[in-house]
């Protein structure tokens, strides 16, 4: 639990980096596309584009900080507890990890970004999107070492998934 709450902690560091200690040009007010739309790629020099993508990184971070609920000690939890789609949760995360590593430039995002430990942070969130499961709430085990063995069976759709 302890390595969750560490993650918790550089995911809000990333977001300080990202949103508030930037001295790029800001995103517009205002910004952020209807709920639901999602870009086929995002374009780090689309404002609307960059705020959708720390909109996604912030309701994640705190969906992974919710301690509530009865998946909260767990493992293994179902997808329907996340804020947004699995694929567009790792499809903006990826995006910023590509900055972080210098794969791609944007003028909204601050080059503080381009760090280790926020690379290593982005890479664990992304690990830790794999602990949630499409599979439906009421499949998923309660009791600790049934949801990991459960889990490790599932994740990824791994070998002998059906069972």
């Amino acid at each position: 639990m302890a390595w969750l709450v560490a993650l918790v902690i550089l995911l809000a560091v990333l977001w300080l980096l990202v949103i508030w200690g930037r001295r790029s040009p800001q995103p517009p007010q205002g910004a952020t596309p209807p709920v639901g739309w999602y870009p086929e790629t995002y374009d780090l020099d689309n404002a609307a584009h960059v705020a959708l993508m720390d909109a996604i990184r912030q309701r994640y971070a705190d969906a992974l900080r919710d301690p509530s609920g009865e998946f909260a000690e767990l493992a293994y939890k179902p997808a329907s507890l996340l804020p947004h789609p699995k694929q567009e949760i790792r499809k903006a995360l990826t995006a910023l990890l590509d900055y972080a590593r210098d794969q791609r430039s944007s003028r909204y995002l601050h080059p503080r970004i381009r760090r280790p430990a926020v690379i290593d942070t982005l890479e664990a969130s992304l690990l830790q999107l794999d602990t949630f499961l499409d599979i439906p709430a009421a499949d998923i085990p309660r009791e600790a070492t049934a949801n990991v063995a459960f889990g490790f069976r599932h994740a990824r759709g791994g070998p002998s998934a059906a069972g």
